[in-house]
C-alpha cells in the first residue's frame, strides 16, 4: 500500500488507514479522513469556547448595571403608574366637584326664586287682607271636613 498523497493521516495509523481502504474504498478513506480532521479542529474550538462560556458566566462584566437598572426601571414604573392612578383619581374628583357645583347652583336658584316668592307675599299681606286670607283659608279647611261656616255665627274683633 502506498501513502496517501492528499494530507496526514493524524487520526489512524497506517494498518487502520489500509483498513479502511480496504472496506470504504480509497475516496471514502479520504473523506474520512477529512471529517476526522474537521471533526478533531471543531472539537478543539468547542471546547475553547465552552470554557469562554464558562469564564463569561462567572464573571458577568455588565451585571451588576444590569441588574441596577432593571430596578431602577421597576421603581419609575411603579411612580409612573402611581402618577396615572393619582391623574384618573384627580379627574374623577374633577367630574365630581362639577356635578355638584351645577346641583349647587341650581339649587340656589331654586332657593332665590322661592324667596322672591316668599317676599312678593309678605308685602302682598297687608292688614286689610290679612283676616280675608284667614277667612279664606278657615274656609276651606272646614269645607275639606265638611262643615259650611256660613251657617256659624262668628264675632270677629279686630
Amino acid at each position: 500500500m502506498e501513502p496517501t498523497t492528499k494530507g496526514k493521516w493524524d487520526a489512524l495509523s497506517e494498518s487502520a488507514k489500509a483498513f479502511a481502504e480496504l472496506i470504504l474504498g480509497e475516496n471514502q478513506t479520504d473523506l474520512l479522513r477529512d471529517n476526522l480532521t474537521n471533526y478533531s479542529r471543531l472539537e478543539t474550538e468547542n471546547n475553547k469556547l465552552q470554557v469562554e462560556v464558562a469564564s463569561l458566566k462567572e464573571t458577568l462584566p455588565f451585571k451588576d448595571k444590569y441588574e441596577n437598572l432593571q430596578r431602577e426601571f421597576r421603581k419609575v414604573a411603579a411612580e409612573r403608574d402611581s402618577l396615572s392612578s393619582q391623574a384618573l383619581k384627580f379627574n374623577h374628583m374633577s367630574a365630581d366637584y362639577e356635578r355638584m357645583k351645577e346641583a349647587y347652583q341650581k339649587a340656589k336658584g331654586q332657593l332665590a326664586t322661592l324667596q322672591d316668592q316668599l317676599d312678593v307675599n309678605e308685602r302682598s299681606i297687608n292688614q286689610p287682607t290679612a283676616p280675608e286670607a284667614l277667612y279664606q283659608g278657615s274656609g276651606e279647611y272646614c269645607a275639606k271636613n265638611g262643615v259650611d261656616i256660613h251657617c256659624i255665627p262668628t264675632n270677629v274683633f279686630l
